[in-house]
């Protein structure tokens, strides 16, 4: 996909969302009209709608005059407002307070009451998610048009960090909801919690300053790390995925929402990193193996043709030397 298909699908996106959310007004707690909505409701609405206007001019744009808006300033401002946009509008679509995209679903798990948290409405959750991470490719692909990326995979790193913030605060939010830091909580469920915020946290900040480091630092050692990284995320994330969505009752992401999917997500791309890495190297160790045979094969022509120029050279003096031979005897005699 290119930038014009990523803008097309950050307006479709934010269109599917717009609607899933206006056309709730009337229901039981969206009574009425966009006025008689709660703050949190307008903020979304309000958020969505410009980031839809400036996607559908992008669209616009990138048809009627290509020339003179990608890859410019005007682009690059217009993708920094719609993921910024996106980014803020989020937490609020998200939060099960808000009972926009999420709620609040409570569960008896071994003699304690947790709440977990469930989709609400599905349009809204899968499309705000869609249209976030589509304007984010947006705006990314515009930062390293003209940047030599070297050997490290910028884009998954920067998707990585990503997942893997998002995993951290769902996991928070989790520890929140289950009163983890009281006495009476789930001390297994709590434990999971715990180490989804770690591995979050962990993942995040290496997949985002390697993501950022990444774009100048080249050669053996910056490829090495990388590959170092790749793995080590790559084990955390086989944990994270067993403790977190795993293990019936005591699993934190039991339910389908933030945590289960961008773990999931997470893991995935960690699996496509290490692979991606483990081939670099096995090309890399081949064409190291390829070099001393191809340097042989040259020169095993360039042998034969100095023997044949030294056999050349050689008929000519044996000539000379038999036509000498009875000159002297004739001058002899």
């Amino acid at each position: 996909m290119n930038r014009s298909s990523h803008w097309f699908a950050v307006a479709a996106f934010s269109t599917i969302a717009l609607v899933s959310i206006t056309t709730e007004f009337g229901d039981v707690g969206f009574e009425g009209d966009i006025t008689d909505q709660k703050r949190e409701t307008k903020w979304a609405v309000s958020a969505i709608s410009v980031a839809l206007s400036l996607s559908g001019l992008a669209v616009f744009a990138n048809l009627l005059l290509k020339d003179k808006f990608v890859d410019t300033p005007m682009e690059g401002g217009m993708a920094l407002l719609t993921c910024g946009f996106w980014a803020s509008v989020l937490p609020a679509i998200m939060d099960p307070s808000n009972e926009l995209a999420t709620e609040v679903f409570p569960d008896d798990v071994g003699g304690f009451i947790v709440d977990h948290i469930l989709i609400r409405n599905n349009n809204l959750y899968f499309f705000s998610w869609g249209a976030f991470i589509m304007s984010f490719y947006v705006l990314f692909g515009y930062l390293k048009k003209g940047v030599e990326l070297s050997g490290a995979q910028v884009f998954s790193w920067a998707g990585l960090a990503m997942t893997s913030f998002i995993v951290m605060v769902s996991s928070v939010r989790q520890y929140d909801e289950w009163s983890c830091d009281s006495d009476n909580s789930p001390d297994d469920q709590c434990k999971r919690v715990k180490l989804g915020i770690s591995i979050g946290l962990i993942s995040g900040v290496i997949g985002a300053v390697w993501a950022f480091l990444g774009r100048w630092m080249k050669g053996k050692f910056a490829d090495m790390l990388d590959t170092f990284l790749s793995w080590l995320l790559f084990v955390m994330w086989i944990f994270g995925i067993i403790y977190i969505t795993f293990g019936g009752e005591k699993a934190p992401a039991r339910f389908l929402g933030n945590l289960y999917f961008f773990t999931w997500a997470s893991f995935s791309l960690s699996v496509v990193m290490a692979m991606k890495s483990l081939t670099a190297c096995m090309g890399e160790k081949d064409e190291e193996e390829e070099e001393p045979t191809a340097a042989a094969q040259s020169a095993e022509p360039k042998a034969e043709m100095s023997e044949v120029e030294g056999e050349a050279m050689k008929e000519p003096a044996e000539a000379d030397k038999d036509e000498a031979v009875p000159e002297d005897e004739e001058f002899a005699a």
